[in-house]
């Protein structure tokens, strides 16, 4: 702007002295005239007009300032809507570049939702997991207890079987001493009938005892079903786990590549 400005704006000396020697003003007075008597130290101070320039030379000067000034606001007016152009072009990529901005804005605040839910999750199932393993623990110590009961009611079955053997035995003893000693028989029959009715008596401890076996091999077959049941399930929530976990790493990561990326 300051380049284009012509140097010839500015005001000359000589249209100054011509402004200054106008036609018809009065020509200066001689030495004779009213003013000599204020001495010659006056007439020695006072300046000397410049001969007044033609007509003709004045005339072109104002042409060529009214060109010089139509060639100026030319320019200042070309600056100007330049000026505006690059106004206007600043203000849209400003506008442009905020809506970029809140978009991406927009965009980390929603990975960062996401990143929280999936870490809630991730935590709601490492809580689950933790109460599942602890259930496991209790079920193993309850099936232990169940496995040493069973095995103790085995060993107490074994040791009536072994009791009916050898009461089997007795009585196949018994029934031979009677068939021997005929003398003997009304107390032979009498220790027989006793002996039958003990025989009866284990049959039916022995009976029970085959039924709370039985009952004690359902259970330990249904805790052992539930057992791998609960495994199943103990793997299942551990697999989701371990895919939510990746997930959210996956997450973390993206969100820590997206600020350089270009938008």
């Amino acid at each position: 702007m300051a380049d284009s400005t012509p140097t010839a704006a500015k005001p000359s000396p000589i249209v100054g002295a011509a402004s200054q020697g106008k036609p018809g003003a009065p020509a200066p007075k001689g030495p004779g005239g009213p003013s000599a008597g204020k001495g010659d130290a006056f007439t020695a101070s006072k300046p000397k007009l410049p001969d007044k320039p033609p007509a003709a030379d004045t005339a072109n000067l104002t042409e060529s300032f009214q060109a010089t000034r139509q060639q100026l606001e030319t320019v200042l007016g070309s600056q100007n809507q330049n000026l505006m152009e690059l106004k206007v072009s600043a203000l849209q990529s400003m506008e442009e570049a905020l809506q970029r901005l809140e978009t991406e804005g927009k965009r980390c605040r929603s990975l960062l939702d996401r990143n929280e839910v999936l870490a809630r999750d991730a935590e709601r199932l490492i809580t689950q997991g933790n109460s599942l393993e602890e259930q496991q623990d209790a079920l193993e110590a309850k099936v232990e207890k169940a496995a040493e009961r069973n095995q103790a009611l085995a060993d107490r079955a074994n040791e009536l079987r072994e009791e009916r053997m050898r009461l089997l035995a007795e009585r196949d003893e018994l029934e031979a001493a009677v068939q021997k000693e005929t003398d003997d028989l009304t107390s032979a029959r009498a220790e027989v009938q006793r002996l039958e009715q003990r025989k009866e008596k284990l049959e039916g401890e022995n009976a029970e005892l085959e039924r709370i076996r039985n009952r004690l091999e359902e259970n330990i077959a249904r805790l052992e079903r539930l057992r791998d049941e609960f495994m199943t399930a103990v793997k299942r929530l551990k697999n989701t786990k371990d895919g939510l976990v990746g997930a959210a790493i996956e997450t973390t990561g993206a969100k820590g590549g997206s600020p350089g990326s270009p938008s």
